[in-house]
């Protein structure tokens, strides 16, 4: 039933949308197929995968410092499109807006997700080769779920579930992060009885008493003056978890509430903040 239901979902995201690498992107990086094609999630999700790269000679500096999309649970690129289309219509173009599919949309879903070691790698290797081939820093927009998986990648240091060593903090290569409505604080859980396999997991749940919650909240892993969080003044998600932490937060963060209504306003909300910077 689930190989039936994951081939529906991958139909249902082929005819959605027409979107990969560019091919400008994939020359650059002919020499690293392996690592491409982790990141394309052709295979996985077809066109759906990832975007981005447009017609830019790889290695020069773009004239807009590039955004890279980090989707949320349940969700794959091919999803934020729409988020895309936005970003070019504010002055970004298909050369400086970047994004892969992290996991697939069924296992990502909030009941059962894990902030499983390789979606942090996986966008954490996007990170570096975006930096690479656009000749400098980037900005990275993530949302819901993705937000704390961004995090991670951006701190780098041991998993949680696997203790693999994914290297050193990426503050040089990553000039702000906007994390627009990110579970960063977990989620609100019934300690009496829910029953959801994230809330579940103390170890990569997204409970906010889990091993990974309190890693990537831990002070000192992070950079305040590069953080930016954004939380809607509409009450969508519970504000509170079980611990009594905001489910939003990250510590020392700039946060700023808005009322959106839609994808446009959404990123009119995120360009707003980094055309501050």
């Amino acid at each position: 039933m689930k190989t039936v239901f994951n081939s529906i979902v991958l139909v249902a995201l082929a005819t959605m949308v027409q979107a990969d690498f560019s091919e400008k992107f994939r020359d650059h990086f002919s020499n690293l197929p392996e690592l491409l094609k982790d990141l394309s999630r052709k295979s996985q999700l077809g066109p759906a995968g990832s975007f981005g790269g447009g017609n830019h000679v790889g290695g020069a500096v773009t004239k807009k410092i590039p955004i890279i999309i980090v989707h949320g649970g349940g969700n794959s690129a091919g999803s934020f499109e729409k988020y895309r289309d936005h970003f070019i219509k504010q002055g970004y173009s298909n050369e400086t807006v970047y994004a892969t599919s992290w996991g697939f949309p069924t296992e990502t879903i909030q009941q059962s997700l894990e902030m499983k070691c390789e979606y942090v790698k996986r966008i954490r290797k996007l990170f570096f080769l975006v930096a690479s081939f656009t000749g400098g820093k980037v900005d990275i927009v993530a949302y819901g779920e993705g937000a704390p998986i961004a995090r991670k990648a951006v701190i780098g240091r041991n998993c949680v579930d696997t203790n693999q060593d994914t290297g050193n903090s990426l503050r040089n290569e990553v000039r702000a992060f906007v994390s627009v409505r990110g579970q960063n604080g977990g989620i609100l859980c019934d300690p009496s009885g829910d029953k959801r396999a994230t809330c579940l997991n103390m170890d990569i749940g997204l409970n906010c008493g889990s091993k990974f919650i309190k890693d990537i909240n831990a002070i000192g892993k992070h950079w305040k003056e590069a953080v930016h969080s954004i939380h809607s003044i509409v009450p969508l998600l519970p504000q509170k978890t079980n611990c009594g932490s905001d489910s939003c937060g990250i510590p020392y963060s700039k946060v700023y509430e808005y009322d959106f209504n839609g994808v446009e306003q959404n990123v009119n909300r995120v360009v707003e903040i980094l055309k501050k910077l």
